[in-house]
């Protein structure tokens, strides 16, 4: 898994979004949030390829990271929290 950057054509907004090497893998269960994202329907996404069945699947868990010394990214952990 590793960081996309993307840019919209209309907004000129800039972010980056989770990728893996192919296709989302049926047997991910677990989700590091450590990019700077907020609450906008991804984290919604992302959850839902988590949640997959999968044979060798138990339980999911989403682990955020929040990075306390920067107002910005305080802000969007609190954008996730509500989402």
């Amino acid at each position: 898994m590793y960081p996309v950057r993307w840019e919209s054509k209309t907004t000129s907004k800039t972010g980056y979004s989770p990728a893996c090497g192919n296709e989302w893998l049926a047997a991910l269960d677990t989700l590091l949030l450590a990019l700077p994202i907020s609450w906008n329907g991804h984290l919604q996404q992302y959850d839902g390829h988590l949640h997959r069945e999968h044979a060798c699947k138990a339980d999911v868990r989403i682990i955020d990271f929040v990075d306390t010394g920067y107002l910005a990214l305080i802000r969007m952990w609190d954008k996730r929290q509500r989402g």
